[in-house]
């Protein structure tokens, strides 16, 4: 889970080493369905978690662990490359 207290590139740094050091091959990337409509800070830092664990060749995939309440516009920018 992406939330206020985890929710910058540092944190998304560790969080990635830790996963590969694990050697895990999937992550689930979510946010406090709590908050179902996340503010600005936390959406970067998803989508900067999905794209070092996708440098990293760990499989991303972005879902409402207990909720479906995401937004279909959250779910598509989760989606789609960032990056050039």
């Amino acid at each position: 889970l992406v939330v206020d207290d985890n929710a910058t590139q540092a944190d998304a740094e560790a969080f990635v080493a830790r996963v590969k050091d694990l050697g895990s091959k999937t992550v689930i990337v979510d946010i406090d369905h709590r908050f179902p409509d996340p503010k600005p800070h936390i959406i970067d830092t998803l989508i900067v978690l999905r794209d070092l664990l996708v440098d990293a060749r760990i499989t991303c995939r972005f879902e409402a662990v207990g909720s479906n309440s995401v937004s279909a516009e959250l779910r598509e920018r989760m989606r789609t490359p960032q990056r050039a």
